[in-house]
C-alpha cells in the first residue's frame, strides 16, 4: 500500500469522482467521521458545513452505502424514527483504515512512508479494538443467537450509548425482554476480575436504566469479549452472574463454522 504509486491510496478518491461531480464536501465528512467524529455537530463543526448542506450530503453518502447512521439498540423500534441519538460511521472495513492511516498522509508517501508505517504500528492495535473487534463481536452474537446457541433469538444487534454508559455489544429480543451487554478488550494480557465487576456492576445496569421501565423483569446475559481470555478469577465472578467469556480464538472459530 505505501509503495510509491500504488493505486491503494488513490482507490478512495477514484470512486468518488467517479461517482459524484464536484467531491469535496463528501471527501470531508468522510475525513471527519474516519478521524473519530460521529455526531452531527462534530461532523459540522469539523467540516465547517451548514446546517442547510450537510444533511444532503450525508443523505448522499447513505444512499451510496459508505456511511451508515446508528442509533443505540436499547431504543424501542417505534422511537427509532425520530431518535436524535443517532451518530455516523464508516461502512467499509477499508474506508475505516484508509482515512484513519492513510489519507492524512498522502502527501509524504513519496518520500518518507516509514513514517505512516510507524504510525500504522503504533496505532493499530487501538485501530482494531475500536472497530474491527466489536464489529466481530457484534457479527458472532448476531451468528450465535440465530443458530440456537445463546440463551435467546436476538431482534437486533448493535451497541449502546447515552450520556451515562456506553456497551459495546447489545443484544435484544424486545418480544422475550432479553437483553446481551458486552463489553470488548483487545488487550494482550487476560482479563482480570475487576474488568469482570466493573461490567457487571457499572455496565449492565446503566445499560438497563435506559430500556423501558429500566429493564425490570428483563432476563439479562452480561458478555466479554477478550482477545487473550480472562484469568480464573475473572472467570469465576463471570459464571456467578450467569455470563459468557469469548476469547479471539473462540470468536474465529465460530464464524468460520458459521
Amino acid at each position: 500500500m505505501l509503495a510509491p504509486g500504488s493505486l491503494a491510496l488513490d482507490e478512495v478518491l477514484f470512486l468518488l469522482y467517479d461517482e459524484l461531480r464536484e467531491p469535496r464536501a463528501h471527501l470531508a465528512i468522510l475525513e471527519a467521521i474516519g478521524n473519530g467524529h460521529h455526531t452531527f455537530k462534530a461532523i459540522k463543526d469539523a467540516t465547517l458545513l451548514g446546517d442547510v448542506h450537510l444533511p444532503a450530503y450525508l443523505t448522499s453518502l447513505q444512499e451510496m452505502r459508505y456511511v451508515e447512521r446508528r442509533l443505540p439498540v436499547t431504543i424501542p423500534p417505534a422511537k427509532q424514527r425520530i431518535s436524535r441519538q443517532g451518530r455516523y460511521h464508516l461502512s467499509e472495513p477499508f474506508l475505516r483504515f484508509y482515512f484513519r492511516f492513510l489519507h492524512t498522509h498522502r502527501d509524504v508517501v513519496s518520500y518518507a512512508p516509514e513514517r505512516i508505517l510507524l504510525a500504522l504500528q503504533s496505532g493499530l492495535g487501538a485501530f482494531i479494538e475500536q472497530t474491527t473487534w466489536k464489529d466481530l463481536a457484534r457479527q458472532w452474537v448476531k451468528e450465535r443467537g440465530y443458530a440456537g446457541a445463546l440463551p435467546f433469538v436476538p431482534e437486533v444487534v448493535g451497541s449502546h450509548w447515552s450520556r451515562h454508559v456506553q456497551a459495546d455489544v447489545v443484544a435484544i429480543n424486545w418480544t422475550e425482554q432479553a437483553i446481551l451487554i458486552g463489553e470488548c478488550t483487545w488487550g494482550t494480557d487476560a482479563v482480570d476480575r475487576q474488568t469482570v465487576r466493573d461490567m457487571i456492576e457499572r455496565t449492565v445496569p446503566l445499560t438497563l436504566a435506559d430500556l423501558p421501565d429500566k429493564g425490570a423483569g428483563w432476563q439479562v446475559t452480561p458478555a466479554l469479549f477478550a482477545r487473550a481470555g480472562a484469568t480464573a478469577a475473572a472467570r469465576t465472578a463471570l459464571t456467578a452472574a450467569a455470563g459468557m467469556l469469548v476469547d479471539l480464538p473462540t470468536l474465529f472459530a465460530d464464524l468460520a463454522e458459521g
